[in-house]
């Protein structure tokens, strides 16, 4: 089976109005990446902003930080200040402060590993209780979908994900299926959310 998005809400919601980019004032925005250690966020940030894949596993120590400067489907720049965060239990005290001042997070899990998918109840619980009040855009995605041996079918994943109001997207950073559907939706919500939210003052 191969990679699949879900999305809860109406696909005339999402469609921008588009509009001449060459004068547009760049935003800034900031996106941090949650989930089990080994599900692949390192993976996945460095296929999206580098196109390549480090094929050994190595831990993220507390965070890493990326940025990559987009062109949205309204013709709008943005420019995405990215932080992945370790999954190791260890390290999971230091997320707050990755998450605190951030516009959108990414709850990543592994979809030959049931586990991981379950571990995204506790971010999301303490996005909701700390954080996921001022118009915070959530999505989950499942990592390793060219894999032939996967374990949560993307029926569970949909249902997980409407279960806690989230929009839910199936990618692979070895192959890079996915992302750049991925990564556009974030980049075209968070245009779309960020007059509502506070302004943090991304760098």
């Amino acid at each position: 089976m191969g990679c699949v998005h879900s999305t809860n809400q109406n696909q005339a919601e999402l469609k921008l109005k588009r509009k001449d980019a060459s004068h547009s004032k760049m935003l800034s925005a900031k996106l941090v990446l949650l989930g089990d250690a080994g599900v692949g966020k390192s993976s996945i940030c460095q296929r999206y902003i580098q196109n390549t894949m480090n094929s050994a596993y190595e831990v993220t120590i507390g965070g890493a930080y990326l940025q990559k400067e987009i062109t949205t489907s309204n013709g709008q720049l943005l420019k995405l200040h990215i932080w992945d965060t370790g999954g190791e239990e260890r390290y999971r005290a230091m997320a707050p402060l990755y998450y605190r001042d951030s516009q959108a997070a990414l709850l990543v899990y592994d979809v030959t590993d049931p586990r991981s998918l379950q571990s995204l109840d506790y971010w999301i619980g303490e996005l909701d209780e700390k954080v996921r009040d001022d118009n915070m855009i959530v999505i989950i995605a499942g990592n390793k979908c060219d894999l032939p041996n996967r374990k949560v079918s993307s029926e569970e994943a949909r249902k997980f994900a409407a279960s806690h109001s989230v929009e839910s997207f199936e990618v692979s950073a070895k192959t890079g299926d996915g992302l750049i559907e991925l990564f556009r939706y974030i980049s075209d919500q968070l245009v779309l959310n960020l007059p509502k939210m506070p302004q943090k003052g991304q760098s």
